[in-house]
Order: structure tokens, then C-alpha cells, then sequence
């Protein structure tokens, strides 16, 4: 009787277990997705591997280099973080892998089909750290364009075209439609 009852024990603690990871949403997360009001967006085809990962803007004297779902390869000084930019002799951390997925917030790209990515955690510059944000905006056809940019104090943005930047299907709430 004990044996068999340790067995129901087992399979009862296993399917909790597998209950919990089905139904918990943060076992669920990819770093490479997000969905917002315009749709469900999968960006996993604009991560670069290998020698050169990263997409680079030249910006005035310093350039600035980006990888999406992972961090930089390629540019030793760079390897802990999605985002840096170097002036060809100090190279500084923008912002760690892991970004927050958020709507558009800058009113000029609001009505556009995309998302924005905010990278937190870069490296100190005075007293606080160094964040950046990306607008990832839909350009069909487009693989993957770094635009523009700005700087202000410690904290950059960037403007990223991509056909990755699409929504690949409609909003959950209008699936049923």
C-alpha cells in the first residue's frame, strides 16, 4: 500500500508540476516576441550570430551597435550587452540583453504598425545607468534598416525599419472576428 501510494504521490507532484509550467505565463516568455494592439510581433530572424552580431549606425563621431534577443558577438568590449557605442577608443554599454517590450510612447511613430524595446541596466554615467530605447517600426520588404538616432544625456533611441517589425498575426482580442 505504501508503494503504490508514494506511485499516486509521484504522478499527483508531476502533473502539478507540468500544470504549473503550462499554465505559468513567465515560463512562456520569449525574449523575441511581444503583442500589442497591432498584432503579435516575432523578431527571432533580426538576432545576428557569429563574428558579426550586431547591426551597426555610424552617428557623428562615435558608432553605435545593436543585437536583438541576444547580446553582441563580435566586439570583445561589447559582449555583455544588446546595445553599445564606442568612439574608437572607449566603448560603453547601453543597455543589458533583456529588454522591456512596451508600446510606442514618441508621438511621431505612435500611429505606426510597431513596438518599441527599452534596454535598462547599461553602465553608470553619473549617477544613474545608461538606458536606450529602439522603435522597431514595419517596413515590408525590409530585413532590417537602423535609421536614426539621437542621444540626450544618458539615454539614446533609435529608430529600427524591418518587415520583422510587422505584426505576423492579428491581435488576440480579434483572432475570433
Amino acid at each position: 500500500f505504501m508503494f503504490f501510494g508514494m506511485h499516486r504521490f509521484l504522478a499527483f507532484l508531476l502533473l502539478a508540476i507540468a500544470v504549473g509550467v503550462y499554465c505559468n505565463p513567465e515560463s512562456d516568455s520569449d525574449p523575441c516576441t511581444f503583442q500589442n494592439e497591432y498584432g503579435y510581433f516575432d523578431i527571432k530572424p533580426l538576432k545576428k550570430t557569429g563574428g558579426h552580431g550586431y547591426y551597426e549606425m555610424p552617428f557623428s563621431s562615435r558608432s553605435f551597435y545593436v543585437n536583438f534577443c541576444d547580446t553582441i558577438s563580435g566586439i570583445s568590449s561589447c559582449s555583455d550587452n544588446a546595445i553599445c557605442e564606442t568612439d574608437g577608443k572607449v566603448t560603453t554599454g547601453l543597455g543589458d540583453p533583456v529588454p522591456i517590450y512596451q508600446n510606442i510612447s514618441n508621438s511621431i511613430y505612435h500611429q505606426q504598425p510597431g513596438f518599441q524595446q527599452f534596454f535598462q541596466n547599461g553602465e553608470k554615467c553619473g549617477s544613474v545607468t545608461r538606458s536606450t530605447t529602439v522603435i522597431l517600426l514595419c517596413m515590408p520588404g525590409e530585413d532590417g534598416l537602423l535609421s536614426s538616432g539621437t542621444t540626450y544625456g544618458c539615454n539614446a533611441e533609435f529608430v529600427f525599419y524591418s518587415k520583422y517589425a510587422c505584426p505576423t498575426s492579428p491581435p488576440k482580442q480579434y483572432e475570433n472576428y
